[in-house]
């Protein structure tokens, strides 16, 4: 479930956080490791077109 969202969604925190508060701490290691793994493996590519690949230096939205 972690892997799934931290990979779709860019959000490598907010799923391990929703595994450790709906399943419990117990599995908490295998969470960070394949929420990791996942994030990390899809690079840039995320499931929303709307999500910004990268912050702008500027602080202005182009």
């Amino acid at each position: 479930m972690a892997a799934v969202l931290a990979a779709a969604n860019k959000t490598l925190l907010t799923s391990i956080a929703l595994v450790a508060e709906t399943i419990g701490p117990s599995f908490i290691v295998p969470t960070v490791v394949s929420a990791a793994v996942s994030y990390f493996l899809t690079g840039s590519a995320s499931f929303y077109k709307s999500q910004l690949l990268s912050k702008n230096e500027g602080g202005v939205a182009s």
